[in-house]
This record gives structure tokens, C-alpha cells and sequence, in this order.
């Protein structure tokens, strides 16, 4: 018994089927003697291996918020504008690689606690030379790790 198998392809694109570069490049590198580099030179982007040619990189947005930043502009809010990102990821592109370095601000607010306990939190903000919700989120961090009041 003899069976017959067709194959059919059908698409419902009605300009035809259009093939990625990719394949003809694949099918260069498998054919001929091209190497990759040369098939994708030579059929994606048309032009010819020479030393001078090097596929463009895609930039790196945390590198160039840190060139930004040693270049002189420090303004987080500034930097994420400038970038189109939030204020987060521009303090963890600088901190990433210590271009800025962490404040211990919840050191020196447990010695605050701890000697000068009376202190309101605007006043701990100005000696801290924080902001007052930095101030709140280190001292509830401080009640939880000393057992006080409902954070305990």
C-alpha cells in the first residue's frame, strides 16, 4: 500500500508570504562559505565585512545616567526626566556601581534614639539631612527591632 502525502501551505496575508532576512542569512552561512558575520553583513544590512564595520550596541541607560550624572547634572528628578524613568531606578543606576554611596542614615537615627529620644521628626530630618519619609519608615524600622508600641 502506497500513500501519497501533499503538503499544502496557505497564509492569509494577502500580499504574499515575506521572508525575515534572517533565513536568507541562515541559508547563506549553510550554502556558500560565509560566516555569520558575513552573511548577516552581506544580506540583513548590505554591506561588507570590513575591519571598520562592528554592529552598533544598544546603550546602556544606567551607564549613561551615571556619564550624566559625573558630568554634572545630580538632580534625581532631573536624570529621570532626561531618561524617561522614575527617581528609584536613577538612585539604583548611581548606587549600582557606587558612584553614590548609600547613606547609613538608620545608624545615626538608632544613636539619635537612643541619646536623644524627645526629638520630633522634622528635627531628626534636618540632622539626618534626609527626607520626613525616610525619617518615618527608619524609625518604624527602629520600633520593630526594639519590640516598642503596635510595631512590636
Amino acid at each position: 500500500m502506497k500513500f501519497k502525502v501533499l503538503r499544502v501551505w496557505g497564509s492569509y496575508n494577502p500580499a504574499g508570504i515575506t521572508f525575515n532576512p534572517g533565513y536568507y542569512a541562515l541559508a547563506a552561512c549553510l550554502l556558500s562559505d560565509m560566516s555569520v558575520e558575513e552573511a548577516i553583513a552581506k544580506i540583513i544590512l548590505g554591506k561588507d565585512v570590513s575591519e571598520e564595520f562592528k554592529p552598533q550596541r544598544k546603550t546602556n541607560k544606567r551607564a549613561e545616567i551615571r556619564k550624566a550624572y559625573l558630568r554634572g547634572v545630580t538632580d534625581y528628578q532631573e536624570l529621570a526626566d532626561m531618561f524617561h524613568t522614575d527617581k528609584r531606578y536613577v538612585w539604583l543606576a548611581l548606587t549600582d556601581k557606587g558612584i553614590v554611596k548609600k547613606k547609613d542614615y538608620f545608624f545615626r537615627l538608632s544613636d539619635l534614639m537612643e541619646h536623644e529620644p524627645q526629638l520630633s521628626q522634622k528635627e531628626i530630618a534636618g540632622r539626618l539631612g534626609c527626607g520626613l519619609s525616610t525619617v518615618s519608615r527608619l524609625i518604624r524600622e527602629w520600633y520593630k527591632q526594639h519590640g516598642i508600641g503596635y510595631f512590636g
